[in-house]
């Protein structure tokens, strides 16, 4: 009878091992689960914050290329500047309404500083109207 206790403690222990054998592999096969949808929620925002960051890039290239084709044309019209003793009262005038800063004006025209006082003050006085 010693033999069949021991075969039955055994089959005993048998079962109590595979039960926590089985309640261990479902805990970790829980905890993938879990990791699992973890990760595949980060790469749906990761995914998401891509996107937005490649609108945004298309957004700067396209304002970039529509600086670029401003800046062509404003070259294109500095160089089309008449060169007669290099000052282009005019065309400061004009920039001054188109909302250009004091240093463009001045290299772009040919002018000095005083020559651009000046015609702010009369532009500004209504005289060039």
């Amino acid at each position: 009878m010693s033999i069949a206790l021991t075969v039955l403690v055994l089959v005993l222990v048998a079962f109590v091992l595979g039960l926590a054998l089985w309640r261990a592999g479902r805990r970790q096969k829980a905890a993938l689960r879990a990791a699992l949808l973890e990760m595949a929620e980060r790469l749906a925002r990761q995914d998401d914050e891509i996107k937005a960051q490649q609108a945004l890039t298309a957004g700067l290239g396209d304002h970039l290329q529509a600086m670029e084709k401003r800046l062509r044309k404003l070259e294109a019209q500095r160089l089309s500047l008449p060169v007669a003793s290099g000052k282009s009262y005019d065309e400061a005038v004009r920039m001054l309404r188109d909302g250009f800063g004091d240093r463009e004006i001045i290299d772009l025209c040919g002018i000095t500083e005083g020559e651009l006082t000046l015609i702010k003050n009369i532009y500004r006085s209504g005289v060039t109207d």
